[in-house]
């Protein structure tokens, strides 16, 4: 909630109907929770985790990039 990619609106079928239509309709609204920065990261995790121990047992050659969460 605090990082802005969801919002806690509750059960109450209205308000969760006028959220719901708010993001379907004010693009700025939209925008702001689509472009929020996820705190869990960019789900990729698994595939560098791979790459890495493929890489550090000798079965990939090329060495996996750097990646700096932000």
């Amino acid at each position: 909630v605090a990082a802005g990619t969801v919002r806690l609106v509750g059960t109450d079928e209205k308000r969760v109907y006028e959220n719901a239509f708010r993001l379907l309709t004010d693009e700025t609204a939209y925008k702001a929770m689509a472009e929020a920065v996820n705190p869990y990261g960019d789900g990729q995790a698994a595939g560098r985790i791979v790459d890495a121990l493929l890489w550090c047992y000798g079965k990939k050659q090329e060495k996996p990039s750097v990646f700096i969460a932000k």
